[in-house]
């Protein structure tokens, strides 16, 4: 059975393949949190590992965030 996770770097191949989908769908728009994704993460192994600490810090007050974004937790 499925489960949700907290994102992990282990996941990067099923991950970028899962955005691919997403921005192939031309019935629907791309999501924002397909949008967000850091583009240097989409390449580079390193930057994908910076961005998957930038998600889960976004769990936290002290955070960086987007005007008007709230603490949050994203799970994978």
């Amino acid at each position: 059975m499925p489960e949700l996770i907290a994102p992990t770097v282990r996941l990067r191949t099923s991950f970028l393949a899962a955005l691919a989908e997403f921005r192939a769908d031309r019935d629907h728009p791309v999501p924002w949190f397909v949008t967000d994704v850091d583009p240097p993460a989409l390449t580079d192994a390193v930057a994908f590992t910076t961005y998957v600490s930038r998600v889960l810090s976004e769990r936290t007050e002290a955070a960086e965030r987007t005007d008007g974004f709230v603490p949050m937790t994203t799970l994978w």
